[in-house]
């Protein structure tokens, strides 16, 4: 049976999102259980250790089969100094970080693939006026 693991990217301010990502995962697991099993991968469920940085806690996106990245308002937050580029230029955020690694084993082996989702803030109708 095959196994596809997801990495889910994305900064905190998309909690619902992410949310609905895990229950998406879930209801096609499932579906296809017998096919294929799905081994999504939250950076929440990971037990943080207090000695060292957030990013040095969680797997590299880039030995994953996809990476969702999930946007809204945020690109995450700051990384440790230690987490640079080779060429030594910082990331802006985790976020950042996450992607370029996904990218970087894209280049490297072909995997993982891309799904980006850019949340779009929602307008809700003014009752007084019917106007959006």
């Amino acid at each position: 049976m095959k196994t596809i693991r997801i990495f889910i990217s994305s900064p905190g301010d998309v909690g619902r999102e992410r949310e609905l990502a895990g229950r998406i995962i879930a209801r096609v697991q499932a579906s296809f259980g017998r096919q294929v099993t799905l081994e999504s991968y939250f950076w929440e469920h990971e037990p943080m250790r207090a000695t060292t940085d957030f990013q040095s806690n969680i797997s590299d996106p880039a030995e994953f089969d996809v990476v969702v990245c999930i946007l809204w308002s945020r690109l995450g937050s700051r990384l440790h100094s230690q987490h640079q580029r080779p060429d030594g230029t910082t990331y802006a955020s985790g976020t950042e970080y996450e992607f370029e690694r996904a990218v970087e084993g894209f280049r490297l082996r072909g995997s993982p693939d891309f799904l980006i989702y850019r949340r779009r803030q929602s307008f809700w109708r003014c009752p007084s006026n019917g106007r959006r």
